[in-house]
């Protein structure tokens, strides 16, 4: 018999989205489909079929185990998942709840030291001021623990929202996937084993009306039990109604924790309120803080100051000393009264000025000692020639000779009678004695004139 497809919902019996309807119904479609195999086996056997048929059954059998694999593949990922979020869940609130132990431990701590505080400020041995200090300290640590008790009370409704905020985003994530597993056409078979529609719907109804209560539901911070996968038994495959139902418990046990923190918060506000009886006492002792305040102000400026002056004392100590040690190594030696400075214009023209006068003096200078120069080197050097002559005595008579002997007889002058020989030849010789010295002597004067006036140009 072919199986009938229709949509959920429409027949004699309809799907309900349990894993025992599902295992059951896909036990039931392979039965069937198999019987139907059979039959048609049977019936086309004698047909004989070809490979496309059996191509066709093979590639069938092939899809249908990857569509199992699949859907076993999906539930294991669910399953982790789903445990993943219940060992967080667990987790979250075995903190929450080791946090509000702590705290509660803190307040009552806190409590019983003010009551043990409180006998002994109203021992008559105790004075005014002793009270008082007690008083206001009793009132910081009350308006500490207030502000502890509200930054945790803060701090535990951004948890609650974030803890809400997850909820409705995984229900929501749950909600979409089985939708989309359960949007296709489920095909319906008619067997007589297949479970009514009346009984699962009480299956539901009985399943919701054993959900345990938030206050119930809730563990203990060390009864939490260890998240196992292999002892822990696996869960069914859950609908999207279980996971809507899950959804809500997990809302309104939320809910109820946090209207629970609420009141404990508020009722730990109401017990640390300082009674009126206490303002008075309060007031006094905030008179005494803001006299004490004001005392301590003007002695830490009193202090500021000395400390101020002290410094400024000492830096003017310290310019004193090194002023004296700068005149100490001061030179004692009075020096004379330099010339004024001048101008760089008024140097620049003092100097031509005096280049000017220097350079033609030196010009004049050097031509006298060039004149000198060459005066003394042509009376040398006729001088030198004569005596030459005389000596070689070539050219006696002649008219050249004649002019070169009276010329050197002027040039040497008195010199010729310094000397006098005897004999024959004296003349000759005096001649030439004569005339060889006063060559030399011309020479000598006149390089050293020259000399002498060079050196004064140069200086």
């Amino acid at each position: 018999m072919r199986p009938v497809v229709t949509r959920p919902g429409v027949g004699l019996t309809r799907s309900v989205p349990t894993a025992g309807d599902w295992a059951l119904a896909a036990e039931t479609t392979a039965s069937t489909e198999a019987g139907g195999l059979e039959g048609s086996t049977t019936s086309t056997s004698s047909a004989d079929p070809g490979p496309q048929d059996v191509k066709a059954t093979a590639k069938a059998a092939a899809r249908r185990e990857r569509d199992e694999a699949k859907e076993a593949r999906q539930r294991q990922r669910e399953e982790a998942a789903r445990a993943r979020r219940e060992a967080k869940e667990a987790a979250r609130r075995a903190r929450d709840e080791a946090k509000e132990a702590k705290l509660r431990e803190r307040v009552e701590a806190k409590e019983a030291r003010l009551r043990d505080r409180a006998p002994s400020a109203a021992e008559p041995g105790t004075t005014s001021e002793d009270t008082s200090a007690e008083t206001a300290r009793e009132a910081k640590q009350r308006a500490r623990a207030e502000r502890v008790a509200a930054r945790e009370a803060a701090a535990k409704a951004r948890a609650a929202r974030v803890a809400e905020a997850a909820a409705a985003r995984a229900a929501a994530r749950v909600d979409s996937q089985l939708a989309e597993q359960h949007a296709p056409e489920v095909m319906i078979v008619h067997d007589p084993t297949s479970v009514p529609a009346s009984e699962v719907d009480d299956a539901v109804t009985r399943s919701e009306d054993s959900t345990p209560e938030a206050g119930d539901s809730t563990p203990e911070a060390g009864d939490t039990p260890p998240q196992d996968e292999e002892s822990a038994p696996q869960p069914e495959e859950p609908t999207a109604r279980e996971a809507r139902v899950a959804a809500r418990g997990a809302q309104r046990r939320d809910g109820s924790r946090r209207s629970a923190d609420e009141e404990r918060i508020r009722a730990r506000a109401a017990s640390l309120v300082p009674d009126s009886t206490d303002e008075a006492v309060d007031t006094q002792s905030a008179e005494r803080a803001g006299e004490h305040k004001e005392t301590a102000r003007s002695a830490r400026q009193r202090a500021k100051e000395t400390a101020r002056r002290e410094r400024a004392e000492a830096k003017e100590a310290s310019r004193n000393e090194r002023q004296a040690r700068r005149a100490d190594k001061q030179d004692r030696i009075v020096e004379p009264p330099r010339e004024p400075k001048k101008s760089f214009l008024e140097r620049r023209r003092e100097g031509s000025v005096d280049a000017g006068r220097s350079a033609g003096s030196k010009r004049a200078i050097s031509v006298l000692a060039g004149l000198i120069g060459a005066l003394g080197l042509i009376c040398s050097f006729l001088l030198a020639v004569g005596a030459l002559v005389v000596a070689l005595g070539t050219g006696e008579g002649s008219s050249a000779y004649d002019t070169l002997s009276s010329a050197c007889d002027v040039l040497v002058g008195p010199l010729r009678d310094a000397v006098s020989f005897s004999g024959t030849d004296a003349e000759v010789k005096e001649s030439l004695v004569a005339w060889g010295a006063g060559s030399i002597a011309y020479l000598v004067v006149g390089v050293s004139a020259q000399w002498f006036l060079r050196s004064r140009i140069d200086d």
